[in-house]
């Protein structure tokens, strides 16, 4: 790629992955192949948010706003992190194909067990203001994680159709 803008293209916005032709084509050109990454960036953004807020809004239906809402939302926010980090390691292959990552797993491991641990030992719960949280509260949190993850791995699996 010596020569081609590629290899500058990967020191001036180190976000754009210097291998993504298409943001390099003539016609195309290098501002609009970082806007249309910037914008796939903001759009995984959005439904990693809807996730969490999705399971705070469901746990607000049924319950009404309090310590139990805000404790779902909690453990939304922290857990759908390393599903993200576990689906961001490839742009076009997906997480099952790739060679295993098992600090990743260890990292969903751990956090799950802190999480468990803030909101089921009271000495945590206390100091964090969270609640215990019941099998189907856990399962709300699962779902609602899963789900844009799940999604951000099928958009990913659509552009490779596709052919981007």
């Amino acid at each position: 790629t010596a020569g081609t803008g590629a290899d500058a293209s990967a020191l001036i916005v180190p976000w754009l992955e210097a291998s993504d032709d298409q943001a390099l084509e003539p016609g195309w050109g290098f501002a609009a192949g970082a806007y249309v990454t910037a914008l796939a960036t903001a759009l995984a953004g959005a439904l990693l948010s809807a996730g969490v807020l999705g399971a705070y809004l469901w746990t607000v239906w049924q319950d009404g706003p309090g310590p139990r809402a805000t404790t779902v939302a909690f453990v939304a926010l922290v857990l759908i992190h390393p599903l993200q980090a576990i689906n961001c390691r490839s742009e076009r292959v997906g997480w099952w194909r790739l060679p295993p990552n098992r600090l990743s797993w260890a990292a969903l491991a751990v956090l799950g067990a802190v999480q468990w641990a803030a909101v089921s030992w009271t000495p945590l719960a206390r100091l964090l203001g969270t609640v215990s949280l019941s099998a189907g509260d856990w399962g709300v949190v699962t779902l609602w994680v899963l789900c844009p993850v799940l999604l951000l791995e099928a958009l990913k699996a659509a552009r490779v159709r596709v052919g981007r």
